[in-house]
């Protein structure tokens, strides 16, 4: 469109120019020295008018000459450029399909040419990563990442995060050294306290986990809910460790928990069902008991019903005591009809889980292991039509 334009107004100059020197062409004489140059005006205006459009052309192909190198250099770099893209986008899909020397390379040989050179040995990193832990592969991913460090700002415990996050699953205690590292440079940062924090759950180092805990705390890695979650189940797990470790061991760690963590059901259920396995059901008995008394939980009252102990009969008068204050705890007379079972108190059985099935909410479904314990019991007196009936509700529940 511009060419049609200007080429719309040359021939509008000319036609002006051509009508307007028609019936007087003028004349101009210039005279300098001894030298006298005559010629008609409309010459004179065409002469000057080339001299200048050629020059304007000769300093233009000039300057496009001297431009050549950098445009040629240019247009080289960008090709350079879009293989590197192109090299980029190739090498994320090895990654994604987990062909890590496929991705190691391409990613490492196009980062030169790239804008954004980092992710290039980020991702080239993460790749050498999940190759076989060789010496020179290992020297491999250090390169990368001290050249992804130089191409961008990126500060050391960020790198060594990353690179711990990375080999979490492919090699743990790689991965805890990395973050140990991170934690030594930023000790207070939230997320290498939660990084590290995983890595010592991964690798089943309790002790350092619980060690940790406190500083997770000062500086709010955790909402107050996941904290106490966590806590829990560390200590669950240490706990499990020094049983399986030694009688000894396990008994003095319950002994030195406090009594807040000695009333959560995931620890005192763990602890009580080691010591029915170690043949102390007595003493799980009087613990579940003195917790019962404090603090009234239903899984608390269901493995007190499961214990096996030399006295059942104390059990039972124990729990009976519990129901005068709640008669109404499905949980409470369902402990009462298994105790009662245990020790052929049909009667007794029968009374307390017909009670748990009459106090049972309206809105939830009957459980069905009422049914199955009914009719137990009355199998066991013979009335075995009774029996079967509770069986077919204990299935069609």
């Amino acid at each position: 469109m511009k060419w049609l334009l200007s080429l719309l107004l040359v021939l509008a100059a000319g036609i002006g120019f051509t009508l307007f020197f028609r019936h007087d062409p003028g004349f101009i004489s210039i005279s300098h020295q001894h030298w006298t140059l005559e010629t008609s005006l409309s010459f004179f205006i065409i002469s000057l008018v080339t001299a200048l459009l050629t020059i304007y052309l000769i300093l233009k192909l000039l300057l496009w000459l001297q431009q050549l190198p950098s445009r040629v250099h240019a247009r080289h770099w960008e090709r350079r450029q879009q293989k590197s893209h192109q090299m980029l986008q190739d090498g994320m899909l090895a990654l994604w399909r987990e062909q890590w020397q496929t991705a190691e390379s391409l990613l490492a040989k196009s980062a030169f040419h790239s804008p954004f050179p980092a992710l290039h040995h980020l991702g080239a990193a993460y790749a050498s990563l999940h190759l076989p832990p060789t010496p020179e592969n290992q020297v491999r991913t250090a390169d990368h990442f001290d050249l992804a460090r130089s191409k961008v700002n990126i500060h050391p415990e960020e790198l060594l995060l990353f690179q711990a996050k990375a080999q979490q699953d492919i090699n743990p205690a790689a991965a805890l050294q990395s973050a140990l590292r991170a934690h030594e440079i930023a000790p207070t940062q939230p997320e290498v306290l939660r990084t590290l924090l995983l890595l010592y759950q991964h690798n089943a180092n309790w002790k350092e986990a619980l060690l940790l805990l406190p500083e997770v705390k000062k500086y709010n890695v955790l909402s107050a809910e996941e904290f106490a979650q966590v806590e829990i189940q560390l200590e669950q797990q240490r706990l499990r460790h020094l049983c399986e470790k030694s009688a000894v061991a396990g008994k003095n760690y319950w002994g030195q928990l406090s009594k807040s963590l000695r009333l959560q059901p995931e620890l005192l259920i763990e602890y009580t069902q080691y010591l029915v396995n170690e043949g102390e059901a007595g003493q799980a008995e009087k613990l579940l008991r003195e917790a019962l008394e404090v603090q009234w939980h239903s899984q608390f009252i269901h493995a007190y019903g499961q214990l096996r102990t030399i006295k059942p009969i104390e059990q039972i008068q124990y729990a009976e005591k519990w129901l005068k204050t709640r008669f109404n705890d499905v949980d409470l007379l369902l402990a009462l009809g298994r105790l009662s079972m245990r020790e052929k108190l049909w009667d007794k059985a029968e009374q307390y889980l017909k009670a748990a099935l009459n106090q049972m909410p309206a809105n939830q479904p009957v459980n069905p292991a009422i049914y199955q314990m009914l009719g137990d019991v009355f199998g066991q007196q013979g009335e075995w039509m009774q029996a079967c009936e509770y069986y077919r509700q204990a299935l069609g529940n």
